[in-house]
C-alpha cells in the first residue's frame, strides 16, 4: 500500500470524520478494492471489526458467488486517476493546497448479497459512487433490505390471499379514507379500485335494522365484531352481508382504522326465504291433502258395497293424489303443467296417446294449491268414463280441450273441457256418485268457479272455467 504524506492524509481524516458520523453503513475502498473506510454502522452490519478488516479487499464482504457482480460494479473506477479535478480542497490555516477532489463522476444503486463475519449472508441496497481524493476510490453506502424484502414478501403473500378469497376485504385508515380493496370486494359492490381506493369511508353505505350506520368511525377502536347488515352498490342496489371488522392496532391510534371482510349473503338469504315459504306451503298443501284425503275416505265409504270395494275405490283415490304430488315436484312446487297432469291421471286407466284420448290446448301451469283438486276430478271423470263411458269401448272418444277466454268481468279465465263420444249409451242416473261430489260440488268450490256436469246421450260433458289466479301461462322453451 503506498505511503502518504501527512498534508495528503488530511483529507482522508475528514472524510473519515464524517463517514462515521453516518447512520447508514459506509465502506470506501480504492482502485484495488482495499478497503480505505468502515464507519461502526458498517462493523455492526457485519460483525467486523474496523481493523479487521482495513486493508482487506471489499470481497471479505461478499459471498464468494457475488465477487463477480460486484467486480462489474466497480469497474467505473478504473479510469478515475484520468478524471479531471471538479474541486479543490485547500488547508485554510495554512493557504497550503492539501489535496484535490473529484465530485462524483458516476453513480450505481444496487442490491446484492453480502455476507456477515459468522457466515450468514443477507441482502443491502448499495449505492456506490466514484470520487477522487488524492487517488481514485470507491465509496459503498449499504442499507439492510432484509426486513424490507421479507415485509415485501409479506405484503405480497397477503395481497395474493386477499385477492384469491371470494370475501371483500376492506381497510380504512385513521383519517377515514379507503385504503385496500380487493378483487372480490370489486364484484360484490361494483366499484373497481381506482374509484374508491383514497376517497372518504362514508361512500361505502351500511344499514341495520335501525337504519344508516356510520360504521367505520364506530370500529376504529373497537374490539373484533360480527353482524349481519346492507350495503349499497355502485349501481343503487342493496344487497345483504355479514361484516366482520376489526380494528386496526397501532402504538399511534391516527395510523390505526378499521379492517373488514364482508360476505355477500343476498343469494343465501333469497333461498332461506324460498326455503322458509315452500315448508310453509308444504305445510299448508299436506293439511289441504290430508282435508281431500279426509273427504275421500268418508264419501267412499259412505258409496261403497263392500270392504273390497270401499278398498279399491280408496286405493285408486289415493293414488291419484300421489300422481299430483309428482307432476308439483317437476316444476318444483310451483305447480303443475295441465297437459302433464292429464297424462299422469290417465295412465292408471288408459294410453293417453293411444289415439282414444285427444288433449289440446297451451301450455298452461296449474297453482300449485289447485293441483290436486284439479288432479282428483281428471281421476274421477277417468275411472267414470273406464267403468261406463268412452274408454270402455274401443270406439269411444275423449276430446280434452282447453283455451284462454275472459269472464263477464273481463278477467282472464281458462276454459276446461272434457267432451266423450262414441260411447255407451249414457243413462242419466239420479243416484250421484263421489264423483259427482267431486265434478259438481268440491272442484267448482275449491276454485271458485262455475262448472257444468252433464250425461249426454254421447257420454260425459264436464266444462269448468278457472280463474287466473289458479293458473299461468308456461314460458315458451
Amino acid at each position: 500500500m503506498r505511503k502518504r504524506s501527512n498534508a495528503s492524509l488530511r483529507p482522508f481524516e475528514q472524510l473519515n470524520g464524517f463517514v462515521r458520523s453516518l447512520k447508514d453503513a459506509v465502506v470506501c475502498v480504492d482502485d484495488r478494492q482495499r478497503i480505505l473506510a468502515f464507519n461502526p454502522a458498517a462493523e455492526a452490519m457485519f460483525g467486523f471489526s474496523v481493523g479487521e478488516v482495513s486493508g482487506q479487499s471489499f470481497k471479505v464482504l461478499l459471498p464468494i458467488d457475488g465477487h463477480a457482480s460486484f467486480d462489474e460494479v466497480c469497474a467505473l473506477s478504473t479510469d478515475a486517476r484520468s478524471a479531471r479535478p471538479a474541486a479543490v480542497l485547500h488547508n485554510q490555516s495554512r493557504g497550503v493546497r492539501a489535496g484535490v477532489a473529484r465530485l462524483p463522476y458516476s453513480t450505481s444503486i444496487r442490491t446484492i448479497d453480502c455476507q456477515r463475519k459468522d457466515g450468514s449472508t443477507f441482502q443491502v441496497e448499495t449505492t456506490i459512487s466514484s470520487l477522487f481524493i488524492v487517488e481514485p476510490m470507491v465509496t459503498v453506502v449499504l442499507r439492510d433490505v432484509t426486513e424490507r424484502r421479507r415485509s415485501e414478501r409479506n405484503n405480497a403473500l397477503l395481497a395474493a390471499v386477499a385477492n384469491s378469497t371470494a370475501e371483500a376485504i376492506i381497510s380504512v385508515g385513521g383519517d377515514g379514507l379507503i385504503a385496500t380493496w380487493n378483487r372480490a370486494a370489486e364484484r360484490v359492490l361494483g366499484y373497481p379500485g381506482h374509484d374508491v381506493l383514497g376517497r372518504d369511508a362514508g361512500v361505502l353505505e351500511i344499514f341495520d335494522a335501525n337504519g344508516p350506520r356510520a360504521f367505520w368511525q364506530e370500529n376504529a377502536q373497537s374490539a373484533p365484531t360480527e353482524f349481519e347488515a346492507q350495503m349499497r352498490r355502485k349501481d343503487g342496489a342493496l344487497i345483504d352481508v355479514v361484516i366482520c371488522a376489526s380494528s386496526i392496532a397501532t402504538e399511534d391510534a391516527a395510523l390505526g382504522g378499521v379492517c373488514a371482510v364482508l360476505r355477500d349473503c343476498t343469494e343465501e338469504k333469497r333461498r332461506k326465504r324460498q326455503d322458509e315459504h315452500l315448508m310453509r306451503e308444504i305445510s299448508h298443501r299436506a293439511k289441504n291433502n290430508l282435508a281431500i284425503i279426509s273427504a275421500i275416505i268418508r264419501e267412499t265409504g259412505h258409496r261403497s258395497g263392500s270392504v273390497d270395494d270401499f278398498e279399491s275405490k280408496l286405493s285408486s283415490r289415493v293414488s291419484c293424489i300421489g300422481y299430483a304430488h309428482d307432476s308439483l315436484i317437476r316444476l318444483n312446487w310451483r305447480g303443475a303443467e295441465l297437459c302433464q297432469l292429464f297424462e299422469c291421471q290417465l295412465q292408471p286407466f288408459c294410453d293417453p296417446w293411444a289415439g282414444q284420448c285427444k288433449m289440446e290446448g297451451p301450455r298452461v301451469i296449474i297453482a300449485a294449491k289447485a293441483t290436486h283438486m284439479v288432479g282428483l276430478a281428471i281421476h274421477e271423470l277417468a275411472a267414470n268414463a273406464r267403468q261406463f263411458g268412452a274408454l270402455s269401448s274401443p270406439h269411444g272418444k275423449v276430446d280434452i280441450n282447453w283455451k284462454l277466454d275472459e269472464s263477464v268481468e273481463g278477467a282472464k279465465v281458462l276454459q276446461l273441457a272434457w267432451i266423450e263420444s262414441n260411447g255407451p249409451t249414457v243413462v242419466n242416473r239420479n243416484d250421484r256418485g263421489f264423483g259427482s261430489v267431486v265434478l259438481e260440488k268440491l272442484t267448482p268450490e275449491f276454485l271458485d268457479s262455475d262448472a257444468d256436469f252433464s250425461f249426454e246421450p254421447t257420454g260425459v260433458h264436464w266444462k269448468i272455467s278457472i280463474p287466473e289466479m289458479h293458473f299461468q301461462l308456461a314460458a315458451v322453451p
